[in-house]
């Protein structure tokens, strides 16, 4: 299956990046849920999304229930893939939660 994806985010230290592009994923991801692939992996991840003009917050969360990280992405709409890259955390359990507007999603997310 191939999603025209309209927004690929991505982000290095100095600069945002915003491209459109298309890319294939084997998993079918309805509205509103959140696919995170490959998984397990490094800590570097790719999160699918899919939004309708919506506020999203990702929060991600150890076995302990701290927070590690959280982003606010303002107004998605469509599918979007947001490169993670969480390298630094320990291998392990994680937790990661999306509410896409009144939406809750929560899948776990095992690094290696």
């Amino acid at each position: 299956m191939t999603f025209k994806i309209k927004h690929l985010y991505y982000t290095n230290k100095k600069q945002d990046y915003e491209s459109k592009t298309s890319f294939k994923v084997q998993e079918e991801i309805s509205d509103k849920e959140v696919g995170i692939f490959p998984n397990p992996n490094n800590g570097n991840f790719f999160l699918f999304l899919n939004g309708e003009k919506e506020q999203s917050q990702l929060e991600i969360f150890d076995l302990n229930g701290k927070l590690v990280t959280s982003r606010t992405f303002d107004n998605l709409s469509g599918h979007y893939i947001l490169p993670m890259e969480l390298s630094y955390l320990e291998k392990g359990l994680y937790s990661v939660q999306v509410q896409v507007g009144a939406e809750l999603s929560t899948k776990k997310l095992i690094v290696q």
